[in-house]
């Protein structure tokens, strides 16, 4: 049978061919023509009636995939870094227990003084604003430190000599200095004068920059004219700090800790730490790790502050 032959089969088959052609068409031109009034004028009617895009909206369409990369492009970093800072956030206080875990200046934490050393043997030296503590811990500045027990009294001498020159030091940046109140002549005097007195000092520390050292320079001044009789709470806890200008919220947090010796164990640990040293006896000043004591003072071994001075950059 050839394509040109006829039956009635297949005229009914030719028929209903042409009539789903002609249906085809009009729901082309029907669909064509409704786009059109919605102002839309593809290039392209596919042959299932559905439009094929036109340049312009090939065109839009890659404008908006731009965008989109460009936009993602733009946000990722920024939400890197946020996340980034947010694990550091979150490794800081994982590691130290809380965002504020090392105390500021004026705060005592865990009875450790704010200005304590790192390894805790004594306490920095600093200004009225603080400045001498954190250089101390990474300077490559002349380092003084200075072994002191209250009931010394040639420490009391030697402070009266020496303490304007490390005060001068500090305030001009020109050496970080340390101060280590043992408390050993408590056992040969048999009093806890020295402890006491070195739990004060500390306390004076939290109480704010700069009283550390003027509560030491004014303990020493105070010392009973008979060694052996130590301090009286009243001295270390009401009239050093009045003339050393305590007063108001500081003087309330200096007593505080005062009264229930929160500093103790540091003071304790202070002893410790420096019976493992060389240096027994106090006063003993050491640079380098060796006693600087014969270097600043005169033919009579009485201090010589010019000596001083010059050791430490002024």
């Amino acid at each position: 049978m050839n394509e040109n032959e006829s039956t009635p089969e297949l005229d009914r088959l030719r028929a209903a061919a042409d009539s789903r052609d002609d249906q085809l068409h009009r729901s082309a031109t029907w669909s064509a023509a409704m786009r059109k009034a919605r102002g839309i004028t593809p290039s392209v009617i596919r042959a299932d009636g559905s439009l094929a895009p036109t340049a312009d909206q090939k065109r839009n369409r890659w404008i908006a995939v731009i965008l989109v990369v460009i936009i993602l492009a733009a946000t990722i970093p920024a939400v890197i870094v946020q996340l980034n800072r947010s694990g550091d956030d979150s490794s800081n206080v994982a590691s130290n227990g809380d965002a504020n875990h090392q105390a500021e200046p004026g705060e005592m934490k865990d009875g450790v003084p704010p200005h304590a050393t790192e390894d805790r043997a004594g306490i920095w030296i600093t200004d009225d604003d603080g400045r001498g503590a954190v250089a101390g811990l990474t300077s490559d500045l002349p380092h003084l430190t200075v072994y002191i027990d209250p009931q010394c009294p040639h420490c009391a001498t030697w402070d009266e000599a020496f303490s304007p020159v490390i005060a001068e030091a500090v305030n001009a940046g020109t050496a970080v200095v340390d101060y280590r109140l043992r408390s050993f002549l408590d056992v040969n005097l048999q009093n806890d004068s020295s402890h006491r007195a070195g739990v004060a000092a500390s306390c004076a520390d939290g109480a704010g920059p700069g009283f550390f050292q003027r509560f030491v320079d004014a303990m020493l001044a105070h010392q009973p004219a008979m060694m052996g009789m130590g301090f009286t709470d009243e001295v270390l806890r009401e009239t050093i700090p009045a003339e050393i200008g305590l007063t108001g919220a500081a003087l309330d947090t200096f007593q505080s800790c005062f009264d229930t010796m929160e500093t103790s164990a540091f003071v304790d640990g202070v002893e410790e730490i420096a019976r493992t040293t060389a240096f027994n006896g106090t006063p003993t000043y050491v640079m380098n790790d060796a006693s600087i004591n014969t270097q600043i003072t005169d033919e009579m071994s009485a201090p010589d502050p010019d000596k001083l001075r010059a050791l430490l950059g002024l």
